[in-house]
């Protein structure tokens, strides 16, 4: 079974980088009513979810994290 897509690496905006991000991509059904601000274990390290989760069409959410 696949498990989640751990992206690290800057953020843009307006073509400057601003700061670092850490993003989840994962099914939504792992995680039903998870929440901004509660924590979630990835490879044995803790992140909080920085932002309200996004769906999107097929089922998947993406997270936006900080290591907590």
């Amino acid at each position: 079974p696949f498990g989640v897509i751990l992206r690290r690496g800057p953020r843009e905006a307006l073509g400057m980088v601003g700061a670092y991000v850490l993003a989840c991509r994962l099914p939504a059904d792992m995680v039903p009513g998870i929440a901004q601000g509660e924590p979630i274990d990835i490879d044995q390290v803790t992140y909080r979810i920085a932002e309200p989760p996004q769906p999107d069409e097929s089922g998947w959410l993406l997270l936006q994290l900080e290591v907590a």
